[in-house]
């Protein structure tokens, strides 16, 4: 187990295999604390076709104010046939100050985002998912097979997932791209500029308001209790399109269109 206080810290770059949860969480002082803890075990038999590292290492470097974070899990080979069971635990938690820059990759691990101030976050991992509640500022997230849900957001946002669902709610007042390839968007109680598209999924949004473009090439597209504060956009190739504004629709410029399918 790891557990340090970083200070003088402006920018925060985490990369690694890393199998288990990360967690980042907003902090009112102005250093950073790390918590990692790591432990693996196996019950039976390894057979080794080529010597392998097997001990995980998290290395750690402060250099002109930014923090590097690299984990290796230690298991980097493929050339091992093991019969047995294996047991894998553990958790890299951070507690950043507001303001600070963050740069996270990781293959495998899933991402946890708890009350973070920040001037600029990007976060990605391969096979994982991702969830994140009270954030301000600008927010980038990716996973390529993982869902992403957020909650309480102020600021500007980037959501990309190739395979996975986006469930989004209390996004204030910016601008906001939403991408999904195989999922569904569902999104509540939210204003702003809402861009989202999906090339196989339903779209869905509820009691919103703003500028909307949703766009599906093969899914249904709804809304309920709609405000409209500007051009409203709705496409899809193959789907229904089924729309209510609270609004006098005379008011606003709309562009509807289906393929194959209705349009109510």
């Amino acid at each position: 187990r790891i557990d340090t206080l970083f200070s003088g810290v402006k920018k925060l770059v985490l990369t690694g295999d890393i199998t288990h949860q990360i967690k980042l969480s907003g902090t009112t002082g102005d250093n950073v604390l790390l918590d990692c803890y790591h432990r693996s075990s196996t019950k039976g038999v390894n057979i080794t076709l080529k010597k392998e590292k097997s001990k995980a290492e998290l290395s750690y470097q402060l250099k002109d104010s930014i923090l590097f974070l690299h984990f290796d899990d230690g298991n980097t080979s493929t050339k091992v046939v093991f019969i047995g069971s294996f047991r894998h635990e553990g958790y890299l938690n951070l507690s950043v100050p507001k303001g600070l820059e963050i740069d996270v990759k990781t293959s495998y691990g899933d991402l946890k985002l708890m009350n973070l101030i920040t001037e600029n976050a990007n976060l990605k991992t391969d096979y994982g998912k991702i969830t994140a509640e009270n954030i301000q500022g600008t927010i980038m997230l990716k996973t390529d097979y993982g869902d992403i849900s957020m909650k309480n957001l102020d600021g500007n946002m980037i959501l990309n997932t190739t395979y996975g669902d986006i469930r989004l709610s209390g996004l204030s007042s910016n601008s906001y791209k939403i991408n999904t390839d195989y999922g569904t968007i569902d999104v509540s109680e939210s204003k702003g500029l809402l861009k989202m598209s999906t090339s196989y999924g339903n779209i869905k949004i509820k009691s919103c308001e703003g500028t909307l473009n949703l766009d599906t090439d093969y899914g249904d597209i709804s809304g309920t209790d709609i405000k409209a504060l500007g051009p409203i956009s709705l496409t899809t190739d193959i789907g229904n399109i089924d729309f209510q504004l609270n609004d006098d629709a005379d008011k606003f410029e709309f562009n509807l269109s289906s393929d194959l399918g209705k349009v109510s």
